[in-house]
């Protein structure tokens, strides 16, 4: 009997209970969307677009470096389908796109891997920076007592540095967590040595980033409450963190919640996060799936092409 699965199971549908009990609670909050302007729609439209877009560049960007040249129409089509399903099922969009690679360029499975875990290394690195840098702008602006925040990230932040420097050796009895590790490393002092494709991973995620607080932040705007920029980019880092924990319904219900009591612990409410984090989420949700349905052309040939 498999005891993690099991947990990993209970844990989701307690997520997912709690979450629901909560939107019932409050769904008074989510009457203010009706009343959302022609301005705050079209830029959550084209935030949404961007961020997707950004996603699929830095997986074309990724493929590049093993000769596989994909086109507008796949990348976008793919960076979609990603979205969707990571949004759902935990990593289900990768596993999609790793197997669509696998098919029609050849890509190995583990390859891919190892090269999504190092720029999730980078990714979640650059977070832990932020989110201490936020919190000792938040504590010098506004005095607010988060020192226990700052203490987090940092410890974050060398665990993550002090994990790509770690050797993983191999043996009988080697689990399959430290492989994926390992992995991720060897492919993370690949991306070092192109020093061209580590600068662009470092900008793509930097971008996806202040485009993911942005897109918080109009959220907030659209439901007519007054959370800073700074509170966005430090919700950011949380829900970051938070969609790399393995949940088998992806972070549903936990992203929320925890974006709820962070925006509780600096002063803005517990409904306050929690509700924006709703709103971030079905607008993502919704343009992300609009977006993989028209590009799903890009799938036809090659499904096709694979008939049993």
């Amino acid at each position: 009997m498999n005891y993690s699965k099991i947990a990993n199971f209970i844990i989701s549908i307690i997520f997912v209970g709690i979450f629901i009990y909560l939107i019932y609670r409050l769904k008074i909050e989510f009457y203010s969307i009706k009343e959302i302007s022609f301005l705050q729609f079209f830029l959550l439209f084209t935030l949404c677009l961007l961020t997707i877009a950004t996603n699929g560049s830095k997986l074309r960007n990724i493929v590049s470096v093993f000769g596989i040249r994909l086109n507008p129409r796949e990348w976008f089509g793919l960076s979609s389908l990603n979205t969707t399903l990571n949004n759902v099922f935990f990593k289900a969009g990768s596993l999609a796109t790793s197997n669509y690679l696998k098919r029609k360029y050849d890509f190995p499975y583990m390859t891919f891997v190892g090269s999504q875990g190092a720029d999730q290394l980078i990714l979640l690195l650059s977070n832990a920076i932020l989110g201490a840098l936020v919190c000792e702008y938040i504590i010098f602006i506004q005095g607010n007592d988060i020192q226990w925040m700052v203490a987090c990230y940092t410890a974050l932040a060398v665990t993550l540095i002090l994990l790509m420097q770690w050797k993983f050796r191999a043996g009988a009895t080697e689990s399959r967590l430290a492989d994926a590790f390992r992995r991720a490393r060897d492919s993370l002092f690949s991306i070092f040595k192109n020093r061209r494709l580590f600068f662009v991973l470092c900008g793509h995620n930097a971008t996806l980033i202040l485009l993911n607080s942005f897109r918080f932040y109009v959220c907030c705007w659209v439901l007519q409450l007054d959370v800073p920029f700074t509170y966005c980019l430090l919700f950011n880092t949380a829900i970051t963190f938070l969609s790399a924990v393995p949940l088998l319904q992806s972070d549903i219900g936990g992203r929320e919640i925890l974006v709820g009591l962070l925006s509780e612990a600096i002063g803005s409410g517990f409904n306050t996060g929690l509700t924006a984090t709703v709103v971030d989420r079905i607008f993502l949700l919704l343009w992300a799936f609009l977006c993989a349905v028209g590009c799903k052309m890009i799938f036809a040939p090659f499904h096709q092409s694979h008939k049993i």
